[in-house]
């Protein structure tokens, strides 16, 4: 069975997985192939399971299924036989320009995007010319065998699912670091502008894009209440406040519905070396591994944003709106954030 660890971008996913093979010295598994999977000699993905037949429903078709892949774990670590650990950060995180149609989802749709798998279909190139200036060139593509790369999915057969390790992260730092992560993607110095001022013109970027202001307007009346949207302009990047909130969620709501196993683990745990090594023990227990190790690494990774880049208005006006939005479950996990408000 499969143990989701479901994350969500930017919130210390590199350092739970390290974590979590270091203690147990358990291979562990990833939905996307890009993200550190364990190649074959042939340089191929190795997906957990080869033959899954036999957990989809007779009455629906085998086409479109698959597995995740063994990260570079499964050179070094044990193979499990109980469990096996599975990176994914399912959907409704995109970076902006995004709008709500493409990060709102209902609990089902969201249910099967944890589950989707990721990888790309290799496909030999081909392309001809005349000329005998481009010959060579052609020649030396086709030795070396060089491929375009389509995006594929397959969906894992929701009855190999087991549980969840829910990783959560404090709301104005995960957005900070979103925004770091912006920064990243669009090949920007991060000197020039990881600061207070820059991250809030980020914001106001965001907020007052009128094309997505149009479509927000559009399309957020059908998601969200009159009581929420007006909750939106006291919030600096309220997109991104709104997408974290519903991710966690659905996250939980996936608990109720199908009846998943789930376990909290918080990123701000892994700083403090007593408490990370209860967090391996406690997670070890929940998947049913043995510890092997507690010298676990270092983690450098615990920045707190909220009081360096939020003043106290707009840290309320934050809070307001998470409140509202939060099922009860979600809040009570996330209120340790807000204690001291």
């Amino acid at each position: 069975k499969i143990s989701y660890l479901l994350t969500y971008p930017m919130s210390g996913t590199t350092y739970a997985m390290d974590m979590i093979k270091d203690s147990t010295n358990m291979a562990i598994a990833t939905n996307y192939e890009v993200y550190r999977s364990y190649r074959d000699e042939e340089n191929d993905p190795r997906p957990i399971c080869m033959d899954y037949t036999n957990l989809i429903p007779e009455e629906q078709t085998k086409e479109g299924y698959g597995f995740p892949f063994w990260t570079m774990s499964y050179k070094s670590g044990k193979i499990p036989t109980n469990h096996v650990v599975t990176l994914s950060h399912c959907d409704g995180y995109c970076l902006t320009p995004c709008t709500p149609s493409e990060y709102i989802h209902t609990e089902s749709s969201f249910e099967e995007s944890c589950r989707t798998v990721l990888y790309h279909e290799r496909k030999s190139s081909s392309s001809s010319s005349s000329s005998s200036e481009n010959k060579e060139n052609n020649n030396k593509e086709h030795n070396e065998h060089l491929q375009e790369i389509d995006l594929q999915s397959v969906i894992t057969p929701k009855n190999a699912i087991d549980s969840i390790l829910h990783l959560i992260r404090d709301p104005f730092s995960n957005i900070v670091s979103r925004y770091h992560q912006y920064l990243i993607v669009q090949e920007l110095e991060q000197g020039l502008h990881n600061s207070k001022e820059s991250f809030h013109e980020w914001c106001r970027d965001m907020d007052t894009n009128q094309t997505l202001i149009e479509l927000e307007e559009e399309k957020s009346k059908h998601y969200f209440s009159s009581e929420i949207r007006s909750m939106f302009r006291k919030v600096p990047c309220h997109a991104e406040f709104v997408k974290y909130i519903s991710w966690h969620n659905h996250v939980v709501e996936m608990s109720w519905i199908d009846n998943y196993k789930s376990l909290p683990i918080y990123f701000e745990d892994f700083a403090n070396v007593a408490r990370r090594e209860d967090v391996a023990k406690e997670i070890a227990e929940f998947v049913g591994y043995e510890v092997v190790n507690l010298n676990l690494p270092s983690f450098f990774g615990g920045k707190m944003y909220r009081d360096q880049f939020y003043n106290r208005e707009q840290i309320n006006a934050v809070t307001e709106l998470l409140k509202l939005m939060s099922f009860s479950q979600t809040w009570d996990m996330l209120e340790r954030y807000f204690d001291d408000l």
